[in-house]
C-alpha cells in the first residue's frame, strides 16, 4: 500500500480505523506552502472528519485549496515516516486457526 498514492478519503477511513498511524503533534513542513496554517488543516481534515468546504470557509480558501495543501503535506509526512501502516499483532487464538487449517489442507 503506497500511502502517498492513496486518495485523501481513502487515507482519511484508514488513519480513522487506525490502519494508518497519524503523528502527534502533527509536523510542519516549512517549505511547503501555507506551512502557517498546513498542520490546522492536516489535523481538522484527517482527525476531526472536517470537510475540505468547511474547512476553507474557516481559513477563507477554495475547498479545491485545503485539498492541494493536504496533498502536499501526505507524500511528505510518508517519506518522513509520519504515516506507515499499522501492522496488527495476531492474538493466540487466530494464530491457532491459521496453524489448523495450514495442517489440515
Amino acid at each position: 500500500m503506497d500511502i502517498d498514492r492513496m486518495s485523501l478519503r481513502r487515507l482519511r477511513k484508514a488513519i480513522q480505523e487506525n490502519d494508518i498511524s497519524f503523528p502527534v503533534p502533527v509536523p510542519i513542513f516549512p517549505k511547503q506552502s501555507r506551512a502557517d496554517i498546513q498542520w490546522k488543516l492536516v489535523e481538522l481534515y484527517f482527525v476531526c472528519n472536517w470537510s475540505p468546504a468547511r474547512i476553507g470557509e474557516r481559513y477563507q480558501m477554495t475547498s479545491e485549496r485545503v485539498r492541494q495543501v493536504i496533498s502536499q503535506w501526505v507524500p511528505r509526512a510518508a517519506v518522513l515516516s509520519y504515516l506507515q501502516k499499522v501492522y496488527r499483532q495476531i492474538d493466540a487464538e487466530d494464530k491457532r486457526d491459521v496453524a489448523s487449517k495450514t495442517v489440515s489442507t
